[in-house]
């Protein structure tokens, strides 16, 4: 008896490798997908700029140069400053230090980008919250009043050329062309409602769907649909009954590996995720001749597959070494 449909994974044309430089960008979904990566040691930026959820805004980021920046639009509230174009993790007491972080920020992503061939972009919702004072359209409304916004859903057109002329722009910026893998977050925005939840995402995939035909080099992974049509069990949540709970995003990851890696890529991944269980490892007495051994042998290991395939394992070889006699 069958109980379950299954996605089965395609093999995409774009493949990934550890010599490929990456960006993840949007929804907290690109936070999980590509703190996946770092673990597997690739070269990777997630969200330095924060979180963001509809596509203008987080097109709006991952554009930015901090001259664009106006720091006219910082707000004052409760001895807080904050800008509702950025992620409230910028938010503090100090000016100079809040200003400071979003330009520290800005600078590194331009500088991923500028080495980076794969852009990872999590779509959440085509609703947007415009500021009735300016029109514009806030990344985060930063528990201010739902008076001062204007909730707007937009159009698949609209999203359509938004996403469109980015990535024309941005490969005309760096001179290069950019892969783009656009993912439908499966995080349901139930605040909106659960029918609105539907229609925003509707668009998202309208959208996405009328790019891919217009331009190759952007592409889709079906993240979504994996979690709404094979996993579709809330013990595949968290608490939270919308989030994706770890088991869900592990397997995820597998249909991942399976798409954009080929078989040497995922023989490795395999290795290193091996290493990071050794890495945690606890020992009772670590003074004992075996954990000594263990240590060493691990060591040994590290430098082996950090020369092997240029992988940077120092930071792990250095707290291993901190425990030897």
């Amino acid at each position: 008896m069958k109980l379950q449909t299954h996605i089965i994974p395609f093999e995409s044309p774009l493949h990934i490798n550890h010599h490929d430089s990456m960006c993840f960008f949007g929804s907290c979904f690109a936070d999980n997908i590509g703190k996946k990566l770092i673990e597997h040691k690739f070269d990777c930026l997630i969200n330095p700029l924060g979180i963001g959820y509809n596509p203008i805004s987080i097109l709006n980021l991952i554009q930015l140069n901090t001259e664009d920046i106006d720091w006219q639009n910082i707000i004052k509230s409760n001895q807080v400053y904050f800008m509702y174009e950025f992620h409230s993790k910028f938010n503090c007491t100090d000016l100079s230090e809040y200003k400071t972080n979003i330009q520290k920020a800005t600078i590194a992503k331009n500088q991923q980008l500028a080495k980076s061939t794969v852009l990872f972009i999590s779509l959440g919702t085509a609703f947007v919250h415009k500021l009735k004072s300016s029109n514009r359209i806030a990344t985060n409304c930063h528990k201010q009043s739902s008076e001062l916004f204007e909730k707007k859903l937009l159009t698949v057109n609209e999203i359509k050329k938004s996403l469109l002329d980015f990535a024309t722009k941005l490969s005309l910026r760096y001179q290069k062309e950019f892969q783009f893998v656009f993912t439908v977050s499966p995080v349901r925005h139930l605040k909106e409602g659960f029918r609105q939840n539907q229609l925003s995402k509707s668009i998202l995939h309208l959208a996405i769907k009328e790019c891919m035909e217009k331009n190759k080099n952007i592409h889709y992974f079906p993240a979504y649909e994996i979690m709404m049509d094979d996993l579709r069990d809330y013990r595949f949540y968290k608490r939270d009954l919308i989030h994706p709970n770890g088991l869900a995003v592990d397997y995820i990851w597998d249909h991942f590996n399976q798409v954009y890696f080929n078989e040497k890529t995922r023989a490795l991944n395999k290795e290193i995720a091996q290493i990071n269980k050794s890495l945690q490892h606890k020992a009772f007495q670590e003074n004992t001749l075996t954990h000594q051994n263990f240590i060493m042998g691990l060591i040994s290991k590290l430098k082996v597959i950090s020369q092997k395939h240029t992988l940077n394992f120092n930071n792990e070889i250095r707290r291993l070494e901190a425990h030897l006699n």
